[in-house]
């Protein structure tokens, strides 16, 4: 069985026209827009939900190849991090408008998950797990 081990990071929207995943400035920020007066209210109130999420990474053309991850489980914590150097660059955080983010948040990987390979069930295991919300 081989192991996988990468930086994972969630960005929570709200009100956004337009997001494109994997991008680390890929939000479209229209000049003058304010965050939310309540964003940090509504992102405490999220601490300690849990998400169960399957990702596929790639196959974004007819010819790459795609990897599908299934069983993972999270929980979203309300600690922040302060130490920019231990989580992956988040778009809203470390984007343009930091202002408008809530600022990079643990996550508790509850369940780690895996793919199937032509080798059998492979295992990942998620390091440096993060996220925000952006209110735009």
């Amino acid at each position: 069985m081989m192991n996988l081990r990468f930086s994972f990071s969630l960005s929570l929207l709200l009100s956004c026209p337009l997001f494109i995943a994997g991008k680390r400035n890929a939000f479209v920020f229209l000049p003058g827009v304010k965050p939310h007066p309540s964003l940090h209210d509504r992102t405490e109130a999220q601490a300690g939900v849990a998400l169960d999420i399957n990702l596929i990474i790639g196959g974004e053309s007819d010819q790459s190849q795609s990897i599908a991850l299934t069983g993972l489980r999270f929980q979203l914590n309300d600690e922040k991090i302060t130490d920019k150097s231990s989580y992956p660059p988040l778009p809203g955080a470390d984007g343009p408008n930091p202002d408008s983010s809530s600022g990079a948040r643990f996550l508790s990987v509850i369940k780690q998950p895996y793919f199937v390979s032509i080798e059998g069930l492979q295992q990942v295991e998620l390091l440096q797990a993060c996220w925000e919300m952006v209110w735009r």
